[in-house]
C-alpha cells in the first residue's frame, strides 16, 4: 500500500514538473513568435522607409536634372545674345572702316571692343568727350560680358549725356569685374540720379554690388559684378 502510494505521488510530481516545463516552453514559443513578429514589422517599416527614401532621391535627382537643363538653356541663350551682339559690333566696325578708308577698326572683339564702340557712339551722338580704361587679365564669359555691356549702355544713356565729360574704368579683381562710371559737370538733376539708383537696385537683385553718388557737379556709379573663376 505504501509503495503504491509513493509511486502515485512520484507520478504526480513528475506530471507536475512536465506540465510546468510544457507551460514554460509554450511561453517561450509565444515570446519567440512575438519577437519574430516584431522583427518582421521593423523590417517592413525599414523597407517602407527605404522605398520612400529611394523615391525622394529619385525625385531630387530628376529635379536637379531639370534645373541643370534650364540652367544650360539659360546659359546658351545668354551666349547666343552675346554672339548676336558681337556680330553687330563687327558690322559697326566694318561700316566705320568703309566710311573712312584705311582707318584702323575701332576696338576689337570681346567686352573691351564692345565698350569702346559704346563710348565712341555716345561721344559722336552727344558730342561729349569720354574715355575708356580697361584692364582685364582675361575676357569674361559671354553672360558676364553681356550684363556688363548692357549695364554700361543703360548708365551712359541715362547719365553721360547730362555731363560735360564721362569716363568708364573697368578692371577685374578676384571673383569680380569692377566698373566705375564717372561723369563730370553733371546737370541731370535728382531725377536722373534716382534713375541711376533704380538701376543699381535692380542689379543688387542679381548679386551686383552697386552704388550711385552725386555731389559737387559730379556723379559716380561703382559696380562690382560677380564672375566665376576662369577655367
Amino acid at each position: 500500500m505504501t509503495v503504491a502510494l509513493d509511486a502515485t505521488v512520484a507520478l504526480d510530481v513528475a506530471s507536475g514538473v512536465a506540465a510546468a516545463a510544457l507551460a514554460a516552453l509554450a511561453a517561450c514559443l509565444v515570446w519567440a513568435r512575438r519577437a519574430v513578429g516584431a522583427a518582421e514589422a521593423r523590417d517592413r517599416a525599414a523597407n517602407r522607409r527605404a522605398d520612400t527614401a529611394e523615391a525622394e532621391l529619385a525625385a531630387l535627382s530628376e529635379a536637379k536634372a531639370g534645373v541643370e537643363r534650364v540652367a544650360h538653356r539659360h546659359d546658351r541663350a545668354l551666349e547666343t545674345l552675346w554672339e548676336l551682339a558681337e556680330l553687330g559690333h563687327a558690322r559697326q566696325r566694318s561700316d566705320q572702316v568703309a566710311l573712312t578708308p584705311g582707318a584702323c577698326p575701332p576696338g576689337g572683339p570681346g567686352l573691351s571692343g564692345a565698350l569702346q564702340l559704346l563710348v565712341d557712339r555716345v561721344r559722336e551722338e552727344a558730342g561729349i568727350p569720354g574715355e575708356l580704361r580697361v584692364e582685364l587679365s582675361v575676357q569674361p564669359h559671354a553672360a558676364d560680358a553681356l550684363i556688363v555691356l548692357q549695364t554700361m549702355q543703360a548708365l551712359l544713356d541715362a547719365v553721360a549725356r547730362r555731363c560735360d565729360h564721362f569716363a568708364i574704368d573697368l578692371r577685374d579683381r578676384p571673383g569680380r569685374l569692377v566698373a566705375v562710371v564717372l561723369g563730370n559737370g553733371f546737370d541731370g538733376g535728382q531725377g536722373t540720379v534716382e534713375d541711376a539708383r533704380s538701376m543699381a537696385r535692380l542689379l543688387r537683385g542679381v548679386g551686383v554690388d552697386a552704388t550711385v553718388a552725386a555731389a559737387g557737379g559730379n556723379i559716380e556709379a561703382e559696380l562690382a559684378f560677380p564672375v566665376p573663376p576662369p577655367g
